[in-house]
C-alpha cells in the first residue's frame, strides 16, 4: 500500500522521511491553567523518561511553534480569523505605510503650492514696481522729448532766418549791382546797346532764379522734404559762378587752369550752388581787397570729387 503513495515535490531537511510540508510538532500535551504545578512536572517527566517506540518516536519539549502559527495565519482560522474581515483599524494598520505616503504628498503639495504663490507674489510686487518705473521713465522721455522738439524748432526757425537773410542778400545784391549799372548808364546819357541791357536783364532774371531756388529750399527745410540725391553737374556750376563774380571784383585775379568739365555728383542743386558761391566770393572779396589772385582746381579721383579754393589774402595767425 504504501508504495503506491507518492510525495510530491518533496523538500530537504533534518527530517528522515519524506515529506512536502513544513515541520509541525507532533501530539502535544499541555497543562491547563487549573492543572497544579506539582502535577504537571510529574506528568511531563513521565513522559520524558518513556522509551522510544519502535519507529525511535519519543517524547520530547515543544521549542517551536512558529510554523503551527503561520499555517494558522496562512488559512486565516484561529486566533487569525479577522483576517477574513476588514475594519478601518485593520486597514489603517495593514497599509499605514502607503497611508503615510499621500499625507506626506498631500503636505508636500500644499507647502509647494504656498511657497509658488509666495513665490508669485514677490514676483508680481517686482512687475508691478518695474512697470511703474517704466511709465515714469516713460513719461519723463516724453516730456524730453516734447521740450527737445520745442527748443528744436525754435532753432530750426532761427537757423532758417538766419540761412534766409544771409543767401538772399546775394542775387538780390547781384540784381541791384546790374540796375546801379542801367541807372549809371542811363544818368550819364550814354546809349545802351541791345546787347548790354540783354546781358544786364539775362543776368538778373538768373538771379531772381537763384532767389526763388533758395525760397524754395528753405520751405523744403521748414518742411524737411529736403533731398540730396540730385545729379547735379558741379564744374557747370562752378564755370557760371566764377564767371558771375568775375565781373563782381573786377580788382581779384582768379585762375581757374585745372577744372575737368561734366563732374557730376549726388547732392542738391542749390546747396551745392550756395556753397561754391560761398567758396569763390569769400576768396575773390579777400583777394579784391588786398588785390591777390584766387585758384581753383576741381578734380576727380574715382568715385570722388575734389574742389579747392585757395588764395593770397590776408593770413591768419598761427
Amino acid at each position: 500500500m504504501f508504495d503506491k503513495i507518492k510525495v510530491v515535490a518533496p523538500r530537504p531537511g533534518k527530517i528522515a522521511c519524506l515529506h512536502s510540508t513544513s515541520a509541525y510538532p507532533n501530539n502535544t500535551f499541555a497543562a491547563t491553567f487549573s492543572v497544579k504545578s506539582e502535577l504537571a512536572r510529574q506528568v511531563a517527566v513521565a513522559l520524558l523518561s518513556m522509551k522510544p517506540g519502535p519507529t525511535g518516536q519519543h517524547w520530547s519539549i515543544a521549542t517551536d511553534f512558529k510554523p503551527v502559527d503561520e499555517l494558522y495565519k496562512s488559512l486565516r482560522v484561529g486566533p487569525y480569523e479577522y483576517l477574513n474581515q476588514w475594519s478601518a483599524k485593520r486597514v489603517l494598520k495593514e497599509f499605514w505605510p502607503i497611508f503615510a505616503i499621500i499625507i506626506l504628498g498631500v503636505l508636500g503639495l500644499i507647502v509647494h503650492s504656498w511657497r509658488a504663490q509666495k513665490l508669485i507674489d514677490r514676483a508680481t510686487k517686482r512687475l508691478l514696481a518695474a512697470e511703474r518705473t517704466r511709465r515714469e521713465v516713460e513719461k519723463r522721455a516724453q516730456e524730453l522729448t516734447a521740450k527737445m522738439e520745442t527748443e528744436q524748432k525754435l532753432n530750426l526757425v532761427a537757423q532758417l532766418s538766419s540761412m534766409f537773410a544771409h543767401e538772399m542778400n546775394q542775387p538780390l545784391a547781384a540784381c541791384k549791382y546790374f540796375v546801379d549799372g542801367l541807372k549809371t548808364l542811363l544818368r550819364n546819357k550814354t546809349a545802351i546797346s541791345d546787347s548790354v541791357l540783354l546781358y544786364s536783364v539775362s543776368n538778373m532774371d538768373k538771379e531772381l532764379g537763384r532767389a526763388s531756388s533758395i525760397v524754395n529750399k528753405v520751405r523744403e527745410y521748414s518742411k524737411q522734404t529736403a533731398s540730396r540725391d540730385s545729379k547735379v553737374d558741379i564744374s557747370s556750376i562752378l564755370h557760371e559762378i566764377c564767371q558771375t563774380l568775375t565781373v563782381k571784383f573786377p580788382e581779384a585775379t582768379l585762375h581757374t587752369p585745372d577744372i575737368e568739365e561734366s563732374v557730376f555728383i549726388e547732392a542738391d542743386a542749390v546747396e551745392i550752388e550756395i556753397l561754391v558761391w560761398n567758396l569763390v566770393k569769400n576768396a575773390l572779396e579777400e583777394c579784391s581787397a588786398v588785390k591777390g589772385a584766387t585758384d581753383i582746381r576741381l578734380k576727380t579721383a574715382g568715385e570722388t570729387a575734389c574742389l579747392t579754393v585757395s588764395n593770397e589774402g590776408r593770413k591768419m595767425s598761427e
